[in-house]
């Protein structure tokens, strides 16, 4: 529904107190507006710092930062790497803990669509992948991976970590074609789910029927002004 009916729907719940420890040092929020402002708030924060702190590093790879910083690289753990990268993990947490937080007020609303599965498919690529860069990072810092006789230490992690994603999209596409799939969402008009099966059957069938009446109707006459071909089923039709 709208926004309106969602800020409806909490106001009718009772308020859900934060994840231990946050309890401890966090207040409720007021169910209704306040919440759904401020899970989408918290959700969001990283799509603005996400950005910033990729202009900081990209201008960082270009210039020398600050006097008592070196410059910026991966797995320098004495340039900003470090920081940006601890910055962006303590956003990306909030965004997540934020996600979780909307999920428990409307769990019971959402089930039929498995959200759960869902959002670990997305969040477990995108954030496996970003730590998985992070180690292989650390590994170069401590020198477990070094330059060969062809390619540079950078070379050897970008193509570790490009090689790693190839093989694991491969698993996690598997994934995603089980927790999005489109059955979720066949419904009729009046709210009830429809078989697939039942739809895939009838769809082999009316193609069935199409073929059949291309082989018979043989190659479609042009038309008087020799650009247009008469319909296939035309004759059916007027029938």
């Amino acid at each position: 529904g709208s926004e309106r009916a969602l800020c409806a729907l909490l106001r009718s719940k009772a308020p859900i107190g934060h994840v231990p420890p946050l309890h401890w040092c966090l207040p409720r929020w007021r169910m209704g507006s306040r919440y759904l402002n401020s899970c989408k708030r918290g959700a969001l924060q990283y799509v603005v710092l996400r950005l910033l702190t990729s202009v900081v590093s990209c201008l960082c790879s270009l210039v020398d930062t600050l006097a008592w910083l070196p410059r910026f690289e991966d797995g320098n753990w004495k340039s900003a790497y470090p920081y940006l990268a601890l910055l962006n993990s303590c956003s990306q947490s909030w965004a997540i803990y934020c996600l979780v937080m909307f999920f428990r007020a409307v769990r019971h609303e959402i089930a039929p669509l498995r959200p759960i599965a869902k959002f670990t498919c997305v969040k477990a690529v995108v954030f496996f992948t970003w730590w998985q860069s992070v180690a292989i990072a650390l590994l170069v810092n401590m020198e477990v991976l070094h330059e060969t006789a062809t390619y540079s230490e950078d070379d050897v992690a970008s193509g570790l970590q490009n090689f790693l994603i190839c093989i694991e999209m491969f698993f996690a596409a598997l994934l995603h074609r089980q927790a999005f799939s489109h059955r979720d969402y066949c419904y009729d008009h009046g709210g009830h789910h429809i078989n697939m099966d039942d739809v895939d059957e009838e769809g082999g069938e009316l193609v069935e029927r199409v073929e059949d009446r291309v082989e018979e109707a043989g190659p479609l006459p042009l038309s008087e002004k020799g650009d247009e071909r008469v319909p296939i089923l035309e004759n059916e039709q007027d029938g």
